[in-house]
């Protein structure tokens, strides 16, 4: 029977089309429900979410749809009061040779290199020589909301410059992907509009930031759509694996 690509967090035993699945609603960790009635809650550490029931093919669906109506909760800038706008965030992957073509996508970056090591000196020792690590989520544009004013970013309804940088709290195990079951790694989106990235937020409709005809039907809509943001990175965690990644702990790259 054909899998879904994710592993259910409490067994850790690939979710089928047909499974019956308990998902998290609020750090939507996917579990089977019969392994949800086992455990008797959310299998995500100090986690208080009650489960939404649906078939295991369901799941990219349900987790593109909550993140939209947690974007749409926040119409006005709690900052400024400017008008927030829904759209996407782009951005350049890097070349990544001579004559390499940068393609549309994210950079994330991580605080360690990841390491196949299981020894003392394999995770101790060569992790620090080899330095930090970097990859790129292709083809990703993350559904947010930005504010035509002051230009804040809200991911999942929370401003990003009030995202903490995840942490593992003391007697927590750490963090493992739902789709491969790779240690997440700590580290960081690049946001930046310098190249080679050129990160941008851009509208899903023209902005109305003018009330002539000119700026509203001209300059809103081809020029004012898009601009740099005001954050040049956001804490987040991601797969060195599949590129699984989330923010604030829920997901922004890869759903299905």
């Amino acid at each position: 029977m054909a899998v879904v690509g994710r592993i259910c967090l409490y067994c850790s035993k690939s979710i089928v089309v047909d499974d019956r699945i308990a998902l998290c609603d609020r750090c939507y960790a996917a579990h089977h429900e019969e392994c949800w009635d086992r455990n008797g809650r959310c299998s995500t550490f100090g986690c208080k979410g009650v489960p939404q029931t649906m078939r295991g093919d369901d799941i990219p669906s349900a987790l593109i749809i909550a993140m939209d109506r947690a974007n749409e909760l926040l119409q006005y800038c709690p900052y400024c009061s400017g008008k927030v706008y829904a759209g996407v965030i782009q951005g350049k992957c890097p070349k990544d040779g001579v004559g390499a073509q940068s393609n549309t996508g994210l950079v994330f970056t991580a605080k360690s290199k990841p390491n196949p090591h299981k020894d003392w000196f394999g995770r101790h020792f060569l992790s620090k020589m080899l330095g930090n690590k970097s990859w790129t989520l292709s083809g990703a544009h993350v559904r947010a909301r930005s504010c035509g004013k002051c230009h804040r970013l809200f991911i999942w309804g929370f401003p990003v410059d009030r995202i903490e940088e995840p942490v593992t709290a003391e007697g927590e195990s750490v963090r493992y992907c739902p789709y491969c079951a790779e240690t997440l790694l700590i580290g960081a989106l690049n946001l930046s509009s310098d190249p080679p990235t050129h990160v941008r937020f851009v509208c899903d409709t023209f902005p109305e930031l003018h009330s002539d005809w000119i700026g509203r039907n001209i300059l809103d809509r081809y020029v004012f759509n898009r601009w740099k943001l005001t954050v040049k990175s956001v804490p987040a965690l991601s797969c060195p694996s599949c590129s699984y990644t989330e923010v604030s702990g829920k997901p922004v790259y890869r759903f299905g």
